[in-house]
């Protein structure tokens, strides 16, 4: 019955990692998130930039860093709007862009003098004013922190919200607290019975806690190699159990699956049956479910290492399997070759090494998770996806065509 009851959700002001989250639940519900690839960030909102204050770093000794850190990101951010709008006037002058129009009843490409009524010039106006806006977030939002507010719209049923708010509850940023009960606030004027016992799950969070701790200790001393940007994975059928329980680590360390897998090969059965209980625990009910790791089994297996901005894109194909580890560092990032082109590497450069400098400062403090919010669009991330030969064919035909990022692309 719960999937029957539908309510629409609006929203606002939760981190970019907090849509994350909040998208990672696949079944029951749709999200729609505002774009940095079409919205700009150049303006304060009540004298703040747009960006999000966790409380547990602003009652730790790191608050001003982190404000003043978040402020320089923004302002920079700012500070390179127009320049690069102008960059890419430049390159594609008003005059040489084209819009479809209509003719003879077919459709033609044409621009400057060729539009003959004020509706073409008009949209002519129009479409070419937001081809260099857009052109110009696509580069800029390199320098966007994770933290930077967006705006959610979701659709979903009772039993995909009373799950949405337990996965708030249960893991471990104050944010996502905040944001479950402001959801059931919202939800409880509307589908009030469906929700009524959505609860932090402690198995859930207890799980997660130990599971992290014991990868933490095994990979203590493994250092991360370096590895292609996208992998296809070999997974044999007498492997099956070793590529489980790397699975299972995988979201836990910043490692690539391959690297996972030769250290569990090489472990103990004692060891390795270790693995399994200490992130299955001691279930109480059918509702103590297995992490998502346990899907693993798919006929392809990727990992992928790209910058976050590609995997918001990305991670919208929910007809699979996927984890990612946490928002990092570690595994380096890259600066647009039109940031330099302008002349605008040095300013970048120096985004990077203050939001790296205050990510090494929050997990000093022991502020592991919330240090995810100190990393920019363009860190790297890694992921690792399943999937079936028919959802390749849709992900790779949809994500190749010429409105995508070219890095995805």
């Amino acid at each position: 019955v719960a999937e029957l009851a539908v309510a629409p959700l609006c929203i606002e002001n939760v981190s970019n990692l907090m849509t994350k989250i909040v998208e990672d639940c696949r079944i029951g519900g749709s999200p729609i998130e505002e774009s940095t690839r079409y919205v700009l960030y150049d303006a304060k909102r009540n004298e703040q930039w747009r960006y999000v204050r966790p409380e547990s770093i602003m009652k730790s000794g790191l608050a001003e860093t982190y404000i003043q850190t978040m402020d320089f990101l923004f302002e920079t951010y700012a500070g390179l709007v127009e320049p690069m709008q102008n960059f890419f006037r430049k390159k594609l002058s008003a005059s040489a862009f084209k819009i479809e129009v209509e003719r003879d009843d077919r459709v033609a490409l044409v621009g400057g003098d060729a539009l003959e009524n004020e509706n073409e010039r008009r949209a002519h106006r129009l479409a070419y004013g937001f081809t260099i806006r857009s052109a110009a977030c696509d580069v800029i939002r390199c320098i966007l922190p994770t933290s930077t507010k967006a705006n959610m719209g979701l659709v979903g049923n009772g039993r995909f919200y009373s799950g949405l708010i337990s996965k708030l509850l249960s893991q471990e940023l104050d944010e996502g607290w905040l944001l479950a009960e402001n959801i059931r606030k919202a939800l409880d004027t509307q589908i009030p019975t469906f929700i009524r016992r959505a609860a932090k799950n402690d198995y859930i969070t207890e799980s997660q806690s130990r599971i992290r701790k014991f990868s933490a200790a095994l990979f203590k001393d493994v250092p991360i190699e370096t590895v292609p940007e996208v992998v296809l994975l070999e997974d044999r059928t007498e492997d099956y159990s070793i590529n489980l329980l790397a699975n299972i680590i995988f979201p836990c360390v910043q490692h690539s699956t391959m690297q996972i897998r030769s250290v569990v090969r090489v472990l103990s059965e004692e060891k390795r049956n270790e693995i399994l209980s200490t992130v299955i625990g001691e279930r109480k009910s059918k509702r103590d479910r297995p992490p998502r790791a346990f899907e693993y089994g798919y006929p392809i297996n990727f990992d992928v290492v790209t910058g976050f901005a590609e995997y918001r894109d990305l991670q919208r194909h929910r007809m699979l399997t996927q984890q990612r580890q946490d928002m990092n560092v570690s595994l380096g990032y890259s600066v647009p070759e039109e940031i330099e082109e302008m002349g605008k590497g040095e300013v970048v450069q120096e985004c990077f090494e203050r939001a790296e400098l205050l990510h090494s400062d929050l997990i000093k403090e022991g502020l592991i998770r919330e240090a995810q919010y100190a990393t920019l669009f363009n860190h790297f991330i890694r992921w690792n996806m399943g999937m079936n030969v028919r959802e390749l064919g849709h992900l790779t035909e949809l994500r190749s065509q010429k409105a995508g990022l070219p890095k995805y692309r």
